[in-house]
């Protein structure tokens, strides 16, 4: 054996194995290729989170169980059972009773025997003032509670995790646009300076009066321009302008690209310059000409965290209960229109008085979980930016910015996997305010519009009349709320247990 062999190290050739972070950094980078690539991306996402979810569903009481959060436990079975009986209701109420057209949650008598009757075996939870079974409302009311629950956190969610990222990446930094602007405007800006330090002096006067006189030719030329408006000049002018219009989404596009690390399309620069070249005319080379004598002036654009955190604080002053409401009477109680959202055109699925299943019940819900949505994302925003900050500042962060990673790469790869667990515990908590919140606007009158059945309504309108006779029509609705926020707020506080670092051991 020679001595360069002798010295030389045994390197043993393995299989590397990929962990969940070296996956997602794969589907980041392929999301981030192409714009077919992220719609894919996207798409996959979505499709996993719901697979995820009811994975998630059907193994959570075992998972805190083993960690010995036995009330997160009990919240994670309420869960799991309102979920179940929201997806089978139809099956645990059947459709057709006794040749009855309508869905059962509008089956009454309005007979004297069959309205108020008290618990019984044929009425467990007994009937109403129009002789309707409350078991039954109570049934497809769960659907209406997993939908506005699930559907609010998971927008939720969405909208907090975005704006907080941008907001806490983004924070402490400022950029500033560059403008050509005509001589007259940097003599007035110049001369505004000068009158500050010393108002009557002769630069000062001097400036400020090129500047106004600037401003009076620039009106002068305008309302000719308004005069001559039909000659050839006024034309091909206004086909230049019409041009670096259209050229202006392409511009954008590169804009993106350059945002997203990547090398603009070459086949965007040369339609650009094939537009550019196309509008030319001897006027637009004489407005280059004329342009290209102009002052140059950076103008700061505000730092986008403290416009973001602005942004949040007027949406945080409004009250939630007055929010919600103006919300909901600008769209209405939807169920038509654009995904449900009773304005547009008639997009995506529709509602309709005979709706059974879940995924038929979704459009009267549309509405209710957009106003919560934006409701609840003030606040989580927050909370979100918080952890951002702290992420920011890591190694692996600053590792990722010197070797020249794109801003959009280093949030998606490196800093949404780190804030996973604190969107989470969010979620789980806002699930309960969720259900509650949607309780209380249908109680007031508001929500889903009937004759859908929901547990807040149920509450409501002419129950507090009805309720010092018939006892159980206020009762077991109140039971239904109470038990499913109470919970999900279990199995919120569970989460966060074993979630957050700080509680972790407690």
């Amino acid at each position: 054996m020679s001595e360069q062999s002798a010295v030389e190290p045994i390197v043993m050739d393995r299989p590397r194995s990929f962990s969940a972070q070296d996956v997602w950094e794969w589907v980041v980078d392929r999301a981030l290729s192409s714009p077919l690539g992220f719609v894919g991306g996207v798409a996959g996402g979505i499709f996993a989170g719901s697979i995820g979810f009811l994975i998630a569903t059907a193994i959570m009481p075992v998972w805190l169980w083993r960690r010995r959060k036995y009330m997160g436990v009990l919240g994670a079975l309420i869960l799991l059972a309102s979920v179940l009986v929201a997806l089978f209701a139809p099956v645990i109420q059947p459709t057709h009773v006794e040749n009855f057209p309508n869905p059962p949650y509008v089956k009454g008598s309005l007979s004297a025997e069959d309205r108020f009757q008290s618990p019984s075996v044929d009425h467990v939870f007994g009937t109403d003032r129009k002789g309707q079974d409350i078991v039954t409302r109570i049934i497809y009311g769960a659907e209406v509670t997993v939908l506005v629950g699930l559907g609010t956190v998971i927008m939720t969610a969405f909208m907090a995790t975005v704006l907080g990222i941008f907001s806490g990446y983004f924070a402490g930094e400022s950029t500033s646009w560059t403008f050509r602007l005509p001589p007259w405007i940097a003599d007035l800006n110049g001369g505004l300076k000068a009158a500050v330090r010393d108002p009557l002096s002769v630069g000062a006067i001097g400036s400020l009066a090129v500047g106004l006189v600037g401003l009076l030719l620039t009106l002068a030329c305008a309302l000719l321009w308004l005069a001559i408006a039909t000659t050839r000049t006024a034309i091909d002018m206004t086909v230049r302008a019409l041009g670096e219009i259209v050229a202006l989404p392409l511009n954008a596009v590169t804009a993106v690209q350059s945002f997203l690390g990547q090398r603009p399309t070459p086949s965007l620069r040369s339609t650009s310059a094939r537009i550019a070249q196309a509008t030319d005319s001897p006027v637009g080379r004489q407005l280059e000409d004329a342009t290209a004598g102009m002052s140059r002036i950076a103008v700061p654009m505000p730092n986008l965290d403290i416009g973001l955190q602005r942004l949040i604080d007027v949406w945080i002053a409004f009250p939630a209960i007055f929010l919600i409401l103006a919300i909901v009477a600008i769209f209405g109680s939807g169920g038509t229109g654009f995904l449900g959202l009773g304005r547009g055109p008639d997009f995506g699925p529709q509602a309709s008085n005979s709706a059974e299943w879940l995924w038929e019940v979704f459009p009267n819900t549309t509405v209710v979980i957009v106003t919560l949505s934006v409701v609840l994302a003030a606040g989580n925003t927050r909370v979100i930016r918080g952890a951002v900050l702290g992420i920011k500042a890591e190694q692996y962060v600053e590792a990722a910015r010197t070797v020249g990673a794109p801003s959009a790469r280093i949030m998606a790869a490196h800093i949404l996997p780190n804030v996973v667990p604190v969107v989470i515990i969010l979620a789980s908590l806002n699930l309960g305010i969720a259900v509650l919140a949607e309780a209380a606007i249908s109680f007031l009158g508001y929500g889903i519009a009937p004759p859908y059945p929901t547990w807040g309504r149920d509450l409501g309108g002419q129950t507090l009349t009805d309720a010092p006779q018939a006892w159980w029509i206020a009762v077991f609705p109140g039971i239904a709320i109470t038990v499913s926020v109470f919970g999900f707020n279990m199995m919120g506080d569970a989460l966060r247990d074993i979630l957050d670092p700080r509680l972790r051991g407690t």
